[in-house]
């Protein structure tokens, strides 16, 4: 695994994570696990649990890649990417926002 892999697959787990746990798409979802047992249910139920898990779900999906296809299956990690750094910066804007109605 490479330098940028890291970086994509670090920046991909928060955006999985964060869509997983904040995302309308799936609300019903986290619903229907708050009422199952068991231990695939609750490591989908916590975040903490599941960012140890994910990576090398993602580990494995690079070692993947680079075995059996070219880089067109690279688009999730790269999208995934994107949308988590975009996700951030519009964050960052809206509390310099906020913090600049504060001043005046």
């Amino acid at each position: 695994m490479t330098n940028w892999d890291f970086l994509l697959l670090t920046f991909s787990v928060a955006a999985l994570l964060e869509a997983w746990t904040r995302g309308s798409l799936f609300a019903n979802w986290r619903a229907y696990l708050e009422e199952c047992t068991g231990f695939i249910p609750e490591l989908l139920r916590c975040a903490f649990c599941l960012s140890y898990h994910l990576p090398w779900v993602g580990i494995l999906y690079l070692m993947l890649l680079d075995r059996y296809t070219d880089h067109w299956a690279m688009i999730p990690l790269y999208s995934l990417t994107i949308t988590f750094i975009v996700n951030r910066l519009r964050r960052m804007i809206e509390m310099l926002e906020y913090i600049g109605k504060d001043e005046f």
